[in-house]
């Protein structure tokens, strides 16, 4: 007993308690194993998703923009048929034969981040922050730096103050 007291033990732990605990341990490290693998199995359907979602925007951004056209013009025409021209700006620039090569160019010039940002914009038209950070997966606190260095390239608007859009200008 005194051996015990030096070691700091108060009294001498059971042979089947100590085996209950160990099987209990192992019991859940097994199920700790179980669910990170779980979670593993989650984040690749995500990552399968989000690309798949990628592709898609990608290939109706064009479809998108001539759409965002056609109800853009017919924004003009209110209830009685007669209106004023909707004050909202067209904020899907228009990316053609002309204009690819100048917007390769900028992305080229200003970097990965801001080409990320510069795609997003030309597929989305006009998105807020936490938008850009999701669209192109920058994260959210890396944002400001690259819209700042679009900005001082003078190629960028903001619609609206703090949590305002931001959209590119036409070229």
């Amino acid at each position: 007993m005194s051996n015990l007291l030096l070691d700091g033990l108060t009294e001498q732990p059971e042979p089947d308690a100590s085996r209950d605990l160990r099987d209990k341990i192992d019991e859940l490290e097994s199920r700790l194993n179980d669910a990170r693998e779980e979670a593993r199995k989650w984040h690749e359907k995500y990552e399968q998703a989000y690309m798949a979602l990628a592709r898609l925007r990608r290939t109706l951004g064009g479809l998108y923009s001539a759409l965002q056209g056609v109800f853009g013009d017919l924004a003009i025409v209110s209830n009685d048929g007669v209106g004023e021209p909707a004050s909202v700006p067209q904020t899907v620039p228009v990316q053609d034969d002309r204009t690819k090569p100048v917007w390769d160019q900028w992305k080229m010039k200003l970097g990965k981040n801001c080409a990320r940002i510069i795609d997003a914009l030309l597929i989305h038209g006009s998105l807020t922050s936490t938008q850009i950070s999701v669209v192109t997966g920058i994260h959210v606190s890396n944002v400001p730096k690259s819209i700042y260095q679009i900005n001082k390239a003078g190629i960028l608007n903001k619609e609206g103050g703090k949590g305002g859009k931001f959209y590119l200008k036409k070229l």
